[in-house]
């Protein structure tokens, strides 16, 4: 699954050849939840099939509740492939300026006890 970055929606790469999981971009468009229910349904689909380490790379700029409520899911789901024994990567990168993205960042780690590297741009 791929979407392309707009004004209002993040750029999505889902890949299941690369074990790779891309968000990145502003997430506030008024259909966000939809392209986040495909995200977990896509997740749920495919990665039980992947065989390498699953790398999953989030760069958010604005994020609006609706979107806070999906990812808190995709780190859900997150958290139990990881308890399930997938090895996995998790990169979240954020402006060094941007004191809400990361606290969130902080807020999930602790939440879903998933170790993830924070990149201050």
């Amino acid at each position: 699954m791929k979407q392309n970055k707009t004004k209002n929606k993040p750029f999505i790469n889902l890949s299941l050849n690369l074990c790779k999981i891309e968000i990145k971009g502003p997430s506030y468009s008024e259909d966000i939840d939809d392209i986040y229910a495909e995200i977990i349904k896509w997740m749920q689909d495919n990665i039980p099939k992947m065989k390498c380490e699953l790398i999953c790379e989030f760069h958010f700029n604005i994020l609006n509740s609706i979107s806070h409520k999906n990812l808190l899911q995709i780190f859900s789901l997150l958290s139990e492939f990881s308890e399930k024994g997938k090895k996995m990567k998790i990169v979240w990168y954020a402006d060094k300026n941007d004191e809400d993205i990361l606290e969130l960042a902080d807020d999930i780690s602790e939440l879903f006890n998933l170790q993830f590297k924070v990149v201050e741009k």
